[in-house]
């Protein structure tokens, strides 16, 4: 009897234990588990982190960082798509025809390098990677972001980023000089002149630094519209547009200020002028008319600047290598042959962009010899026509163009101001390293996909709904 008593006693104390073993794996489960949940929730946001780094990080070309980044938002990217199943439900819609047009544009390169003679496979690799956002970027836009991407969170990145930016020049420039502000014994415009040495080589060139703080500028007049905005970031914002305007007025960049300029007077006039009486008006277009006037007073607006620009005599011979071929074009490695070895062959070109001002630093190739390659048309559209005929400049207008018809967000107004100051640069400047597609697909991307593009105070519209209806 003793012994089943104690048999019995020894079975429920195993019973218990038991269950107490079971109670605290089941504790720890459920809190791996709980903490699994959390780290799970945070994987969204990998990607939006990845973009403001790589959006941070293209005034300064493709660096170190920049590959970082573009890993991160990458991998982000995968796991998000992957992990939360964003593909499901997934349908066609007609703001992802831009994206599709730019794969498009991409794809031209392989297919016209199976049919080109050019044998430079060195610059076809080139060609391939420099332009890989169109194809990348244009995949993310036609399967789609997920709603962490606000609008607000970018501007904000990007506004500290163009004060560091600027801060960081002005010390090169000071450093350059010898712990002095102004150059000494030479004018004002010489000493500029040193500041934009000194930022092309510590930063970038001035057009890809001019279209980033053109892109703040966008950002933070964005944030002005938006609705709920704290009075920090509106001051930041006021501080980044004036960085802005000091950054591109000391970088001597033609485009850029003309860019500068058009942005604010367009949204000046679009968002003031229905609330303004006729004399406000009448201010309004004077106080538009001045940066006019400045321009006529800037050196790089001079007659004698804009009559000795090389560019001319480069698209002199684009022009005529495009009356050779103007249906099929030459392909990349073929046009840019053609335009090397034209080029060199002509006077004009020789001796006003060669010889005077690429080979004052020019670009050498892995083997340390000039990279004649590397000297381009300056303009996208006859670099287009040149490499792929009239067919790729119909594709290159349809993705320039296609944003402002078929994406529809309810502040399309700034999405339409970039597509315009990215095709007007496109005017001076080749894709490449001083026009990066990145700014334009990541541009399409934010505004097509950011969760807060509709959140505004929209001057018309509010106004419109507060006057009452005429209907019968």
């Amino acid at each position: 009897m003793r012994i089943c008593y104690l048999m019995l006693v020894l079975i429920t104390e195993f019973v218990y234990k038991c269950n107490r073993i079971n109670i605290n794996c089941r504790g720890v489960i459920n809190f791996k588990m709980f903490q699994l949940t959390k780290l799970i929730q945070l994987v969204p946001y990998i990607p939006v982190l990845g973009m403001m780094l790589v959006f941070a990080s293209l005034p300064f070309g493709f660096t170190k960082f920049q590959r970082i980044s573009l890993f991160i938002f990458g991998i982000g990217y995968l796991l998000d798509l992957l992990l939360f199943k964003r593909f499901k439900g997934w349908k066609w819609s007609q703001d992802k025809w831009p994206f599709l047009l730019c794969i498009l544009f991409y794809l031209l390169i392989p297919i016209w390098h199976l049919f080109e003679t050019g044998m430079s496979s060195q610059y076809y690799l080139h060609c391939i990677e420099s332009r890989m956002p169109f194809i990348l970027y244009g995949i993310i836009g036609i399967i789609g972001l997920n709603d962490k991407f606000r609008i607000r969170d970018f501007a904000i990145v990007l506004a500290v980023t163009s004060v560091i930016v600027l801060v960081y020049s002005i010390v090169k420039y000071y450093q350059l000089l010898g712990g002095n502000w102004v150059w000494e014994g030479h004018s004002l415009y010489e000493s500029l002149m040193v500041y934009v040495y000194s930022t092309s080589k510590s930063i970038n060139a001035h057009m890809t630094f001019n279209m980033f703080m053109n892109i703040v500028l966008l950002l933070a007049l964005f944030m002005f519209r938006a609705e709920g905005v704290q009075k920090w970031k509106r001051i930041l914002m006021i501080i980044s547009m004036v960085c802005v305007v000091i950054g591109i007025t000391m970088s001597f960049g033609r485009t850029g200020a003309l860019s500068m300029i058009f942005i604010i007077v367009s949204f000046v006039f679009y968002f003031l002028w229905t609330r303004m009486s006729k004399w406000n008006r009448c201010f309004l277009i004077f106080l538009a008319s001045l940066p006019i006037l400045v321009i006529t007073f800037y050196p790089q607006f001079s007659n004698k600047s804009v009559t000795n620009d090389p560019r001319r005599v480069i698209w002199n011979v684009c022009a005529e290598m495009i009356k050779d071929k103007p249906v099929l074009g030459y392909g990349v490695v073929g046009a840019r042959e053609q335009l090397v070895e034209r080029g060199l062959n002509d006077p004009k070109f020789y001796h006003e962009y060669y010889e005077s001002i690429y080979m004052l630093e020019p670009i050498l190739d892995r083997e340390g010899n000039v990279d004649k390659m590397q000297m381009h048309p300056h303009n996208i559209f006859l670099s287009t026509m040149m490499e792929f005929g009239v067919l790729g400049v119909v594709i290159l207008l349809g993705c320039l163009l296609a944003p402002i018809f078929f994406i529809r967000c309810r502040y399309k107004f700034f999405l339409t101001l970039f597509v315009i100051i990215f095709s007007f640069q496109g005017v001076f400047e080749s894709f490449g390293p001083h026009l990066l597609p990145t700014f334009f697909m990541f541009e399409l991307l934010l505004w097509n996909y950011a969760s807060d593009r509709d959140s505004f105070s929209l001057t018309r519209r509010s106004i419109e709904d507060k006057v009452p209806s005429v209907e019968a």
